[in-house]
């Protein structure tokens, strides 16, 4: 024999269980100078890691080093940029013709020197 309940019916009478809190306690009293020596040296090092990043002695490698790629990167596009140019100049007189040297003709050869240099450089 099988008793179904109802839910209300099993939780008639039931109360919720709260737990017991532990009260506090206190550090002893002997404690207390190494407590504050301990905290003190936690502070200490929480300002060191926050403030490590900002000091000016390393970063002057960095700022060398950045400024070496920064100049890099800058070499490397004016040589795409004057590598495109010359191009384009090459295509330009190459395509144009007796009759129209300064055409449609030219200057589609022109670009398309230019943009398959772009391909090859990048």
């Amino acid at each position: 024999p099988v008793h179904h309940a109802q839910v209300h019916q099993l939780l008639q009478g039931a109360a919720p269980v709260i737990p017991q809190f532990k009260q506090e306690r206190t550090p002893h009293p002997d404690l207390a100078p190494r407590l504050e020596q301990l905290r003190a040296a936690m502070e200490n090092r929480e300002y060191a890691a926050m403030v490590g990043d900002v000091c000016c002695e390393e970063s002057d490698g960095r700022d060398a080093a950045e400024m070496n790629t920064y100049r890099s990167q800058l070499a490397v596009g004016a040589n795409l940029l004057v590598s495109m140019g010359t191009m384009f100049a090459v295509g330009y007189y190459a395509g144009g013709t007796t009759e129209e040297p300064n055409g449609p003709r030219a200057t589609m050869c022109g670009l398309a020197a230019c943009i398959i240099t772009m391909m090859i450089e990048m």
